[in-house]
């Protein structure tokens, strides 16, 4: 946890956020998450907001991209993924995975959205036979 003293200091310093919070990249306009990647000794880190599948780690890891839990603890926080997070909780449902933001890179692949079916329409007037 970052002491509430140095939690202001920081964020004079260069407009650090701490919470993992939603900001347009200054070099490629997409849209990052911006946050502390530890809450001890951390480094300032730049996500892609796009949920990873298992997929989409594997090439993030293998294109030298680092990859970071979302995870919801009364604010968006960024854990950094090693092999032992890796391992035990595999990108999912209950665990949103995130890959280090690269400008222009192409997008990885995510987890599908889950998307309402859309309505069908009632029907009108009379049968077509």
């Amino acid at each position: 946890m970052i002491p509430t003293w140095l939690q202001p200091i920081l964020e004079d310093l260069g407009r650090l956020d701490i919470d993992g919070v939603s900001r347009h990249c200054r070099t490629c306009g997409h849209v990052t998450i911006r946050g502390l990647d530890e809450d001890r000794a951390a480094l300032a880190v730049t996500c892609d907001p796009h949920p990873l599948d298992g997929m989409g780690e594997v090439v993030a890891l293998m294109t030298g991209r680092h990859t970071y839990r979302l995870v919801w603890r009364g604010r968006y926080e960024l854990d950094h993924r090693d092999q032992h997070r890796i391992t035990g909780n595999p990108p999912g449902p209950g665990c949103h995975v995130v890959a280090e933001h690269r400008c222009h890179a192409p997008l990885l692949p995510t987890i599908p959205t889950p998307t309402q079916p859309t309505p069908k329409e009632p029907a009108r007037g009379d049968p077509p036979f």
